[in-house]
């Protein structure tokens, strides 16, 4: 059976839900891939995982001073450290490093990860020895175990490993292993070997000179229980050639995960472990969090009070920022055992959770422009660059409110991001989420997502969230840039007001973005994309959308396509949206841009509104460019498929229209367009009219409806 035309019929659904009736926003549309208290399954510091060691927040260690710190619930680490006269360890990307020229104070953020590196350095022509001893106040398990990252050729490390009664381990009781993540190509196991090397040590792991860089993943596990580790790292140079080396350790021992409970009207003893004596604040909840615990937070208001480590105390710089591979769920009420108890914690629900920028809580948001907002913090939650996150961090059931990202000048994107920007971010789940009045000065209004170097692996995944009256002064209230990629899902971008473009969502520079059940609805652009805005080199695909009563004040009311944009969307329904000069409902501005259309509705938009520029064109879809610039359109509904000029075409411009078949062009006949009702009637053209080849889903958004959706 082919599926009905239109896809998705949101509005049905979000009117009875409340979105766009009076009263109430719900906290989300429907239910989607992730369950309550579910969060993805990742291995806990896989062996072949490299945690980027700048997210761990140390400083240099001076070479006379022993540093202690906390790597995981359990136990304590402690490294000193002996260097022979001229051999140069230096520090980079803010992590516990050694240094023999330049000491400092060390400084600990809380956050207890357990991994560390450190640089070594070594000048021409001579070797060098550096001696370091690793203790732990409890002893690592014979369960646990730890890995030497990045073990680089020209070296060896020799290892003492002593047990509880400060005793040589043995090298018959250690087990080495060697992981291949990241052999480089052609190295074999001939090459790296594990050597008794008699009885003053436990044993040495020496590289033949085979393997080149970045190469050797190794791990250690003991048959009894390791107090301390005593390394010998030589480093054999060149003449001619000098070597700097970074080796990291991973100290992976299983933690029993714990709930922690967070209540800001607890009065109990104020250290987590239950409702009553829950911590009262949140970012002391974050501070104690360990990798795969679970952090439950009561209904209530909650502020950032904690700059982390930047260099300022100024209140404005204040934000949560995620601990490392925890969940956090919000909308509790306290008492609760499970998080399947939790309801009504949406947009003013009884029970909403709301992290809040609003410091002094004299926020209006009831008049325009906004009061009392200049005193919040920039972000309400905050990663910047070098502080990525574990695939296991997942929120769940929060509001994020009154982020204010005004800052007078744009150092450290105190203009981005005014919910929550992430900065070369890795895999993270939001669920239940909601964004409401936020503020950017630049960009990304309500969120800001920009990915630097770590394109492969920083997927950020929304389900079930809710975007609505936030503000950028430029483009986006949400905003992805510089390979980010993302993920939507059962999301509603709605009443966002930008300055510029792309009123719900602008994506751009090698950003990849993927839509799937998404509602863009009554959002403004001042310039182009009142609903959408995909520019500049952007991979994006779309299924079972409603773009709907979207405003441009230049190009592209419903979506605006710039330069070398390439991506499809099925089961699209674009109706209803305006803009002041060309493509009221689709508008393809530059060269090398395509968009293919499947199943999808291109109806009612208009042009010359809210007023006419005198030269406006293409009430539905306008290909301003040549032939490198085309739309496709498949088994789709669009009130003309001729091209023409003039105020009163439909589709025009220079670009190419390409039609496949199956195409109609009359009236989709929807319930109730004016109450934003986009189910098909009866009797519509478009019911059963698609291609089942475009869409794999089963039904439709209405989800009760037997009859497939295309």
């Amino acid at each position: 059976m082919n599926r009905t035309f239109t896809p998705l019929l949101t509005s049905f659904l979000l009117l009875i839900s409340g979105i766009i009736l009076p009263g109430r926003v719900s906290a989300g549309m429907a239910d989607g891939s992730l369950k309550d208290g579910d969060h993805p399954t990742a291995k806990y510091f896989a062996e072949t995982d490299y945690v980027h060691a700048s997210t761990m927040g140390f400083s240099t260690l001076t070479t006379a001073a022993a540093k202690t710190f906390q790597f995981n619930r359990n136990n304590l680490i402690t490294i000193t450290q002996t260097v022979a006269a001229g051999n140069g360890i230096s520090q980079a990307n803010d992590c516990l490093v050694f240094s023999a020229t330049s000491p400092a104070n060390p400084t600990y953020i809380a956050g207890k990860r357990n991994f560390f590196e450190i640089n070594f350095d070594a000048a021409t022509g001579s070797g060098s020895t550096v001696t370091f001893e690793i203790s732990f106040a409890t002893g690592l398990s014979t369960n646990g175990h730890m890995l030497f990252l990045d073990f680089d050729a020209n070296e060896s490390i020799s290892i003492k490993a002593y047990n509880a009664a400060n005793a040589l381990i043995p090298f018959s009781d250690l087990t080495f292993t060697r992981h291949n993540g990241q052999e480089a190509s052609g190295s074999t196991v001939t090459t790296f070997e594990f050597n008794d090397i008699g009885s003053a040590y436990s044993g040495r792991i020496r590289d033949n000179g085979g393997l080149s860089a970045n190469d050797i993943v190794t791990s250690l596990q003991s048959a009894q229980v390791i107090k301390r580790l005593v390394y010998e790292v030589q480093m054999n140079p060149t003449a001619s050639v000098s070597l700097s080396n970074t080796m990291g350790f991973n100290f992976v021992e299983p933690t029993t995960a714990a709930r922690i409970y967070v209540n800001h009207a607890a009065t109990g003893a104020n250290n987590g472990t239950s409702w009553t004596d829950a911590y009262t604040s949140l970012q002391t909840a974050f501070e104690n969090a360990f990798p795969t615990d679970e952090v439950w937070v009561a209904k209530g208001t909650y502020k950032p009070s904690s700059t982390q480590e930047l260099a300022t105390t100024t209140s404005r710089y204040r934000h949560f920022r995620l601990p490392n591979s925890v969940s956090v769920y919000g909308g509790f009420v306290s008492g609760q055992t499970d998080t399947s108890q939790r309801t009504d914690y949406g947009i003013g629900g009884a029970n909403e959770t709301i992290l809040s920028g609003d410091l002094n809580g004299d926020d209006n948001y009831t008049v325009t422009p906004w009061t009392g907002t200049s005193d919040n913090t920039f972000h309400v939650i905050y990663h910047p660059a070098g502080t990525c996150i574990g695939e296991q961090t997942y929120m769940n059931g929060f509001i994020l409110k009154g982020g204010h990202a005004s800052g007078a000048i744009e150092i450290g994107h105190e203009q981005d991001g005014g919910a929550m920007l992430l900065n070369a971010h890795t895999p993270i789940r939001f669920r239940r989420m909601n964004f409401i009045n936020n503020y950017a000065a630049d960009d990304g209004g309500a969120l800001y997502l920009i990915n630097g170097t770590n394109s492969s692996q920083s997927r950020v995944y929304f389900t079930d969230a809710i975007f609505t009256s936030n503000m950028a002064g430029s483009d986006g209230a949400v905003y992805l840039t510089d390979d980010s990629e993302s993920d939507f899902e059962f999301v509603t971008f709605q009443q966002n007001t930008v300055f510029s473009d792309g009123g719900a969502l602008l994506a751009t520079s090698d950003a990849d973005v993927n839509l799937k059940y998404v509602s863009v609805i009554n959002n403004t652009a001042g310039d182009d994309g009142g609903g959408l805005a995909i520019k500049t080199s952007v991979t994006y695909t779309g299924s079972n959308l409603l773009i709907s009563g979207n405003t441009a004040l230049d190009d592209g009311g419903g979506v605006f396509l710039g330069s070398a944009t390439v991506g499809t969307l099925n089961n699209a329904t674009i109706v209803g949206n305006r803009c002041r000069d060309d493509g009221g409902g689709v508008r393809l501005e530059d060269a090398n841009t395509r968009i293919t259309l499947n199943n999808s509705i291109v109806y009612t938009n208009v042009i010359g509104q809210p007023t006419a520029s005198g030269s406006q064109q293409g009430k539905q879809i306008d290909i301003a460019t040549g032939s490198t610039t085309t739309i496709v359109l498949n088994n789709s509904c669009v009130t003309s498929t001729t091209k023409s000029s003039g105020t009163t075409s439909e589709i025009s411009g220079a670009g190419t229209l390409t039609l496949g078949t199956g195409n109609i062009t009359s009236d989709p006949q929807f319930r109730n367009s004016v109450l934003g009702d986009y189910r098909l009637t009866s009797g519509s053209p478009a019911a059963d009219a698609g291609n089942d080849t475009y869409n794999s889903q089963t039904t439709d958004i209405r989800g009760s409806v037997g009859r497939k959706l295309l």
